[in-house]
Formats: structure tokens, sequence, C-alpha cells
């Protein structure tokens, strides 16, 4: 046999002329070695499946006794990337993979709840990643390809051991590979009796954090503060802090009692499971009982409290995540020493706002370290634009003064401007605050009152100061009274209950319509029974707030357990076209009368509930 560049090559050497460098000439002596090298070439490396066969996705999905792996793949959004739809163009554009594939069998000798967790509860998401993930090698492996005593880096980062025996293949010593070599266009599943289980789903946050050398510190904090069994019980986000951060605060916490070190530490751990793609720009509260303020930035990296950044995202344990963070957090309440009395006192634009809490003696409520306020605080001027007789009033009519004031806070938490949102927050004094964040990220309370500065942290909370002084809003009847509408009042007064209802319930949005609505109609109305004109009263009543900017298109249920319709559109002002809305065939002339528990808007017709 005769190898050359060209036919003129094999034809100067088959007369005899000089053989070419790049020519091989392979007599028939060397050819049984020759078929055995390409044999041997062939069985090391398989032949493609054929155009004809399925991804790992499609064939796993056709294989009986694996559905719940392909339901975990689905669930995990991991199936789309072990389907490469390029196969039929080209095979290079596909990654091929080595699958070791679970039955059914193998996940139901794991703990019920795990499975449960995984497959079910949003918050394993990366946990069901993670432990997926360490079932695929990015390369194809057949059975006669996987050597006993290798190990194989998997998708997770850890690797699988292999152990070969006359029984075939067994993996990390306990999954028997029951089924080899399932060829798929783009890789190979071995199906395997066992659920392969990487060391985070065998121990618990102490023991993750344990085993990375950059927590040491965080560690011996938690075995000396006594909180180890803490973590090792319960589903938490940890945001721990590396060795250099430790290192960095140790001026700080050195002399900090086992009581400061415990809030210290508690203050690091979120209850629930959140990974790193589930974080948002928000506060989130803490173990510790006070919020951290998380912020992303344009290319979606986090920070912790404006110092921390995260370094390393989704550490696993089988209880919990951990994000490692570069920074120690401190607590407020030991960061600042300085509560909301103090700061107010020493805040010349605030001293009309402490002479009226020490008259109330609110100054001493806002003074408790141990609580976690959000303080509104109105400024001087704020409170001259009252008027001196009204002000003056007030501080002769303490219980009047003290309600407005209580009005001006909050009391579950620190509410920081990031984690501020559109809607009804529940003050101090129990009445509503309407909030609106503007899409300049400006905050516009109750219609009219706006917050000139963000974010003042006390050690037992934070303070917003606005540009106004809040009065408490009335009962749904007091306001319907105070904004006249008579017709309305006067029907609602024939039903105690209801008169009751609307004065001391709620939450409730009504749908107010005006006396000219009434009087379109007056005739019907004339003509209704007390039943049916308290059923038509209900029917304009929703067991819920419900404010202009957090309105949705779509049915709403009454107090009739029958729906009215909302929709929006376009209407035309007096300053030209705007974006309106309307419940069933009435017009909403009025969004947003607050009401201490509820919101009314104003519509121009009567709703008549159906098949009335």
């Amino acid at each position: 046999f005769i190898f050359g560049n060209s036919a003129s090559e094999r034809d100067q050497i088959e007369k005899g002329g000089q053989r070419p460098k790049t020519t091989m000439i392979i007599t028939m002596r060397y050819f049984p070695v020759l078929l055995a090298a390409l044999f041997a070439a062939i069985t090391v490396h398989p032949v493609h499946a054929t155009h004809t066969q399925k991804s790992i996705t499609g064939t796993a999905a056709d294989t009986a006794g694996l559905e719940t792996l392909v339901q975990a793949l689905t669930t995990a959004n991991l199936a789309p990337t072990f389907d490469c739809g390029y196969y039929y163009y080209s095979y290079y554009w596909c990654t091929q993979y080595t699958v070791f594939a679970p039955t059914n069998d193998a996940f139901d000798l794991l703990p019920s709840e795990l499975v449960t967790n995984y497959l079910t509860k949003k918050e394993y998401a990366e946990h069901l990643k993670q432990l997926l993930s360490y079932h695929v090698v990015s390369s194809w492996l057949y059975s006669n390809g996987i050597y006993d005593g290798s190990k194989y880096r998997t998708l997770q980062g850890e690797s699988v051991s292999a152990t070969v025996s006359k029984k075939g293949v067994l993996l990390n010593g306990a999954a028997q590979v029951v089924v080899p070599d399932v060829l798929a266009t783009n890789g190979v599943i071995h199906v395997i009796d066992s659920v392969l289980l990487p060391f985070f789903a065998k121990n618990d946050l102490v023991e993750v954090l344990s085993s990375y050398y950059f927590f040491d510190s965080l560690v011996k904090a938690v075995t000396k503060a006594g909180l180890a069994a803490t973590l090792k019980s319960g589903k938490f986000t940890v945001f721990a802090p590396v060795e250099a951060a430790f290192a960095a605060s140790s001026d700080a916490l050195t002399n900090l009692s086992i009581d400061q070190l415990t809030k210290v530490l508690l203050y690091h751990v979120v209850p629930g499971i959140i990974s790193y793609d589930e974080l948002r720009d928000s506060t989130i509260m803490t173990k510790q009982g006070t919020t951290l303020r998380i912020k992303s930035s344009p290319s979606h990296h986090f920070s912790i409290n404006d110092d921390a950044s995260i370094m390393y995202s989704n550490i696993l344990a089988s209880n919990s995540i951990v994000h490692a963070i570069d920074h120690v957090l401190i607590p407020p309440s030991l960061q600042s020493s300085e509560t909301i009395t103090d700061i107010a006192k020493k805040t010349a634009a605030l001293s009309t706002l402490v002479r009226a809490l020490q008259a109330t003696g609110l100054d001493k409520a806002l003074d408790d370290r141990e609580e976690d306020f959000t303080v509104f605080a109105p400024t001087n001027r704020a409170f001259q634009m009252l008027g001196k007789d009204v002000v003056d009033g007030l501080l002769a009519d303490l219980p009047k003064l003290k309600k407005i004031l209580m009005y001006h806070v909050l009391s579950d938490r620190a509410h920081y401007r990031g984690d501020i949102t559109d809607g009804l927050v529940t003050t101090l004094n129990g009445a509503n605050l309407l909030v609106h964040k503007k899409t300049e990220g400006w905050i516009q309370l109750n219609g009219k009152i706006w917050v000139e500065t963000y974010d003042i942290q006390a050690s037992n909370g934070v303070i917003h100061i606005i540009d106004g002084v809040m009065l408490p809003p009335q009962n749904i009847v007091d306001t319907a009274v105070a904004n006249k509408f008579d017709s309305l009042v006067n029907a609602v007064k024939k039903f105690p209950d209801l008169v009751s209802a609307l004065s001391e319930g709620g939450p409730y949005t009504v749908f107010a319509p005006t006396d000219a609505a009434f009087q379109d109609i007056a005739n019907v109305v004339n003509d209704l029974s007390k039943d049916q004109l308290k059923k038509v009263l209900q029917y304009h009543v929703v067991k819920k707030n419900i404010v202009s900017f957090t309105m949705k298109q779509g049915s709403e249920t009454t107090l009739t357990n029958q729906d009215v319709r909302v929709d929006f559109l376009w209407r035309w002002g007096m300053n030209g076209w705007y974006w309106g809305a309307k419940v069933n065939d009435a017009y909403i002339n009025t969004f947003d009368v607050l009401a201490s528990n509820g919101i009314i808007h104003v519509i121009d017709q009567v709703l008549i509930p159906p098949n009335f």
C-alpha cells in the first residue's frame, strides 16, 4: 500500500524513483498492525449518535423509571441545558455530557422531606440545581472508559469517584450503574440506583462553615457565643464575613460581651433561604431583630448596608445557604450610641418636634434602644405652616397631639428609602398612611407631604425628615361626611351594622357615588326595598385596601360576594388625555380619598349588582 501526496508522487515511486519524504509505504506485512490501530482508535473514540436519536433530555423523558429525574431537571430549569437543538446542523455545536441518572426508586430512598423541599419549594432551587449538577460530567464517558480508582469532576465542582469490578461501575462507593451507555445525541446516560450526594447535602450549616478556612474566625465566634445549635436547627441565609473582615474589625469586636457578640452574629443571619439570584434591592429582617439593606449595582453585584460586598455566593449547606462578605456587619444598636430622641434633640430643624415629643412623653418611647422605629419627622417650618394658634392648641390638647405624633411613627421595623414601597402602611396610632414612591425615587406621603431627607440612622431605627405635619385621617363614614357624600351617607346610616363596619372594621375600599350619581337614578333608588338598598351599598365595598398606584385590571369581590370589574382606559380631561379607570360602567373621577381604615374612590354612577 502506497500513500503519497499526489498521483505523480505515487507514479515516481512505482517507477523506482526517489521516494518523497511525505510518502509512506505500508506493505502487507504491517497491514494487520494498521487495522488494529484503527480499531483501537474507534474503540477509544466511540461513534457519535446519529441524528435520528434524541438529546439527553429527550432520552431521559423516554426512559421508563426516570420520571422523577426529568421532573427535577424541569424544576431546576436544567432541561434546556441537556437538550441541544443544534445537533442536526453540527455535532460540534453541542456540549457533550455524561449523566449519571438516578432512578425513581433511587429518589425514593432519600428522606421524603428532602425530596419534597427540593422538588416543590422555590427557596431550594439552588440546592436542587447543584444536586443535579453533581450527577453530570462535561465530557463523553462510556462505561469502558471509566477506570477503577478514577475521579471525575462534575459540573457542580466536586468529583465523583469510581470503582470498577466484575459487577460493573460503582460511584462514590454506593451508587451502582445498573444500565450503562444509554446513547443520546449530546452525550451518554448511565442509569444508577442511588442519588449521589455532594458535600453540602450531607452537612449542616456549621459543618459547612467549618470546612472553609476563610470562615475560621466566624466559626470560633459562633462557638464562643453558643450559637452552633441554633444555626444547625433552622433554615437560614448567612452573610458570612471572611477572615480579613474579622481582622479589619478586631478593635470593634475585641471587647464585646457574649450578649453583644451574639447580636453581631445574628445580625448576619436571615431566616429562610435566599440564593444570589433571588436577592433584590430591599431590606430584610435578620435573626437579631433589625434589618439589613441590600442594594444592587448595574452589574448585578450586591452590597449590604453600603459597606459589605458579596465575595462568594451560593455556598450551600443541607439546611441553609451562605454568601461570603468582606466586612463584619455591626447592628445599629451597637454601631451608634444615639437614639432617635438623641438625634432629634441635636437637630436644630426638629426643635418643635422635640418640644411636642417631650410634652406627650413620646420622647422616652423613642429613646428605647430595644425597639426599631421609622419616624417621619416634620421640620419646624412644617409646624409653622399649621399656624401658631393651631400649634399652641395642640400643645394644650396633649391626647390629640399624641395621636398626631404617633401617626408619624411606624413601629414594626426601620424602613429605609430603598425598601419603602407604594401602598398603605399602618402607623403607631393604628391609622392608614398612604405612601407613594415616585419614579424618580422621591417619596410622597398622603398625596401632599414630601420626604426631604432620608435614612438618618439611629441605634433604634431610622428618621426621614418631611416638609409637613400629617393629620390622622378619620374613619370611612366620617371621611364620607367630611367630603359631603350626603346621599351615600344618608343611605348607609339606614343600616347601623354597615355604619359600624365602615367606622370600626376594615380595611375597606369604597367606590363612592357622587350625589349627582344618586340623583340620576333617584326613581330607582326610591323604589328599592330596604334589603335591596343594603345590597346595592355593599356592592360598592371591597374588603381590602386598593390604592390607585397599586390598582390592577380585573375583578374584585365586594361585600355581596359578587365581583366588580376594574378597567383602565384613556380619558379626556381639562388638561388633555390622561390614563384613567372605571369600575363596571362607572368612571373613577377622584382617587385615593384616605380614611383611617381604608380608601375611597369617587365614581360617577351608582353600581347595580348583576341580576338585580
